[in-house]
């Protein structure tokens, strides 16, 4: 029925109106009427109680610790069972099996660890000393990392990290209020305004906890990043504590550390034990010249399991290293004058690393981005070269994350190191990102150092199916919201008309595009359709996608941030620049919209959030009153809303609420050599999930096509255009050498494709193999010449020792030795 109102040019809101009898529901909404500060973090800590909740711990900027345990309903004050002090920063432990362990920071520097999901708390470490930063061990519970420093680095540090600690003579903590029975709006146009208020977070955490589940870059190896780390290192002098009981006992592991970390523990439980640290080698850190990348500090391994702690240089000049999830990566110094790094890798938990090799001819190696290892394979994003032009490369890898193939060129990136860059966390192999100043495909800009950037500085969207291997334009919609053409009358549908959404660079300002993987093809984003992304608050909408970006339709109009519920089931959006009194949501993955007033005082909101799970049908709200400037949280419930689904397992039934859906691109149903199948709730039924619904999936090979294969290391698509640039070509042209990084060797026939990673497409395509050029035979002349030279060096050293008595080393009874750091090949990266 929707499509008919949309053909009519009436738009969602008319058919939402004509389905109000759902929207009439009451949602219930509990408002906590004091909260010292807006909010600063917000975490899920523990298992879920009887009553299907886990703890909430919230953070304010005043540094104030609340808790719930009922989801949301009443909260209680714990900062004082933490420190007299005012809290700082809240951590988890990574671990669900372990998710009580909460650290709190209080800010006289002091850490302190609740094993009881933030109820009751004790100092972390009992020795008094000044603790730095510290990991926990993921499958140890008790097992911990840290870093202390002397008592004048950690009172300089505490200075300027927060110079000051304001006097906590707040009022005490007042009662919840609940408001039951609030009726949702009938739905209507947004009227816009000119006023905004205090600029978004997008949603991000400042401490990387759950104030929105966003992925961020796994890791990040910034020049900035690097000099940050070793000017602290080289002036605080941290020396790195293992302890094995919570903290209460620490044994000393090393001096002069840089960064540190545990092992990966989805290797096996050996790697999980293994400690990872960069060091400063002993009379480096005051020469004067550690204020950069660095050939003085090395990164080393120890056994935490081992009594003898016996240390192994694992990578020389290995300066700053992330371990994540099947990868270790480090940025290794390749040359301290021209501050370029490489990065090494290893995929067997850090027993051996290789260098990674990447196409292109790269002089300057300044910052790398790890953007994601979920799938089996790295997305890499390198910055190369000047940091100010704000782009960079992203290139994909095989299984075992040593060769990368170029993927995209001139992703945006920000100043701070964020790349336009998200996995579409429910469908594999589905990307977005955003270019700046190309179409995505042009070599020349972002490899050549003698070129200057394009005067276009415009950002565009593109999206991936095939886990980068091609890149389109988001198509817009026919119509917009209300029944117009989204696009502008200069921009012509499928030529110069896209729909182009913000991403991380655009922080803080708009929220950046949003995917979870409970909510089943569902991606939200804020942006415009036309040439470019526009930064005009006026031209901005709010867009969905219930398919995993193949096709997209405006919900509303202005900017909005976004959460999910009810594995995706039910969705929340409340306006992102202006104070607003009212909540969106959809209880039909985004088929209608409906709006109600939460609150009586106009609130600027600062998120909407749902537990991690994103499986139930209760909301978080927060942000700051419009009038009073103190900080707003409110509850909202949608149980009420609607009865639980019946019939998941006879989908595509008259009586059942869920029917079979199937992810495909614009020419195929296939997705990685397979057609997958889940069972989906329809889209119009009026009912909710339930929170022990689990989407079913089924799947079947599909017969290879050449959609399933990349160039392989050394190889690249392009096309010339008629300005003889070099593009990157689309999967009609073939794989032929790369200019800049042509496949190595010689005389052999060598592959010029491979199959994409994880694709499991039967009857491979007999691809041609590429024969390299013939080996050139030596000259025989320079032969000759070469080893007439080597003969009369070896004479020239002999008649020298013979001068200086040196043959006497070589005599018995004087034979001298050398000692030297014997170690196995593949453990020492030089």
């Amino acid at each position: 029925f929707e499509s008919f109102f949309v053909a009519m040019g009436l738009g969602t809101r008319w058919f939402a109106a004509l389905c109000g009898g759902v929207a009439a529901a009451k949602v219930a909404v509990t408002k906590f009427d004091y909260m010292r500060g807006a909010l600063a973090d917000i975490l899920w800590v523990g298992k879920a109680h009887a009553n299907g909740h886990k703890v909430i711990l919230i953070l304010t900027e005043q540094g104030q610790l609340i808790r719930t345990d009922d989801g949301g309903t009443s909260w209680v004050d714990v900062s004082r069972n933490v420190s007299t002090s005012r809290i700082r920063t809240v951590k988890r432990h990574p671990n669900d099996d372990f998710g009580n362990q909460v650290v709190a920071q209080d800010s006289r520097g002091v850490y302190y660890l609740s094993r009881d999901s933030g109820w009751t708390f004790r100092q972390m470490v009992d020795n008094d000393a000044n603790v730095a930063d510290f990991r926990f061990n993921v499958g140890n519970q008790g097992w911990l990392l840290y870093t202390t420093v002397s008592d004048s680095c950690f009172q300089r540090r505490l200075q300027q990290a927060d110079p000051s600690d304001p006097a906590d003579d707040s009022p005490p903590l007042r009662q919840s209020t609940t408001l039951r029975g609030v009726a949702p709006l009938p739905p209507r146009n947004r009227t816009s305004s000119s006023s905004t208020g205090p600029t978004r977070s997008g949603g991000r955490s400042k401490n990387g906890s759950d104030r929105k589940r966003v992925p961020e870059p796994l890791a990040s190896f910034s020049f900035a990043e690097s000099r940050r780390l070793l000017e602290d290192a080289a002036d605080c002098k941290k020396t790195l504590y293992m302890s094995k009981d919570f903290g209460r006992r620490g044994e000393r592991i090393a001096h002069a550390v840089v960064a540190f970390d545990w092992g990966d523990d989805l290797v096996n439980e050996e790697s999980s034990n293994m400690i990872f640290y960069s060091r400063i080698d002993s009379g480096a850190a005051n020469d004067g010249r550690l204020t950069s990348w660095s050939d003085k500090v090395n990164m080393y391994r120890v056994d935490a399991t081992s009594s003898e702690r016996k240390e192994f240089v694992v990578v020389q000049h290995g300066n700053m290293f992330r371990v994540l999830p099947h990868y270790i990566f480090v940025a290794r110094v390749t040359s301290v004058s021209a501050q370029s790094v490489h990065l090494a890798v290893s995929n067997d938990g850090g027993y051996s690393f290789h260098e990674t090799r990447l196409p292109a001819e790269v002089k300057l190696e300044r910052s790398y981005t790890i953007l994601d290892t979920s799938e089996g394979f790295v997305v890499l994003h390198v910055l190369h070269g000047d940091a100010s032009k704000q782009v960079g490369n992203l290139y994909v890898s095989d299984e075992k994350g040593l060769d990368y193939t170029l993927s995209l060129i001139d992703n945006a990136r920000s100043r701070t190191g964020d790349a336009d860059f998200e996995v579409v966390r429910s469908i594999p192999g589905f990307y977005l990102a955003n270019i700046r100043g190309s179409d995505g495909r042009r070599r020349g800009r972002a490899l050549a150092e003698d070129r200057q950037l394009a005067q276009d500085d415009q950002i565009r969207t593109m999206v991936s199916f095939d886990k980068g291997g091609e890149w389109f334009n988001l198509e817009p919609p026919k119509y917009d919201s209300v029944g117009d053409d989204p696009c502008p009358g200069d921009a012509h549908r499928g030529r110069s008309c896209f729909l182009h959404l913000h991403g991380w660079t655009s922080r803080p300002k708009y929220p950046p595009m949003y995917s979870m993987p409970n909510a089943l093809g569902i991606v939200m984003g804020v942006g415009n359709a036309g040439r470019h992304l526009s930064m005009d608050e006026d031209e901005i909408s709010t867009w969905f996608s219930r398919d995993g970006g193949l096709t997209w339709r405006e919900v509303e109009k202005k900017a909005h941030i976004y959460e999910y519920g009810d594995h995706g089931g039910l969705i929340v959006l409340a306006d992102s620049m202006k104070p607003t009194k009212e909540i969106v949501y959809s209880w039909t993955e985004g088929l209608a919209w409906w709006h109600f007033e939460f609150t009586d005082e106009e609130v600027y909101v600062e998120n909407v959030i749902s537990e991690v799970t994103n499986s139930r049908l209760q909301f978080l709200v927060y942000g700051v009153f419009a009038h009073s400037r103190k900080g707003a949280l409110f509850h909202l419930d949608f149980r009420n809303l609607t009865r639980e689904c019946q019939g998941l397992s006879f989908p595509g039934e008259s009586n059942s609420d869920y029917h079979i859906w199937k992810p495909g691109t614009m020419t195929t149903d296939c997705i990685l050599g397979k057609m997958v199948q889940f069972t989906r709730r329809k889209q119009d039924a009026e009912c909710h999930n339930g929170v022990q619904y689990r989407k079913k999936v089924e799947s079947e090979p599909c017969p290879c096509t050449p959609e399933d294969f990349v160039c392989a290391y050394g190889f690249e698509r392009y096309q010339l255009y008629e300005d003889d640039e070099t593009n990157l070509g689309t999967k009609d042209q073939d794989c032929v050498p790369s200019k800049e990084h042509p496949p190595d060797g010689c005389g052999e026939a060598v592959p010029a494709y491979r199959k994409i990673t994880n694709d499991i497409c039967f009857g491979d395509i007999q691809h041609e193999l590429y024969q390299l050029p013939p080996c050139r035979r030596p000259d025989t002349i320079a032969v000759v010449m070469s080893g007439l030279a080597v003969f009369a060096m070896i004479l020239s050293v002999v008649g020298l020792c013979v001068a200086t008595k040196c043959l006497g080393f070589f005599s018995e009874g004087r034979r001298k030795y050398v000692e030297l750091d014997v170690r196995t090949p593949s453990m020492a990266l030089g």
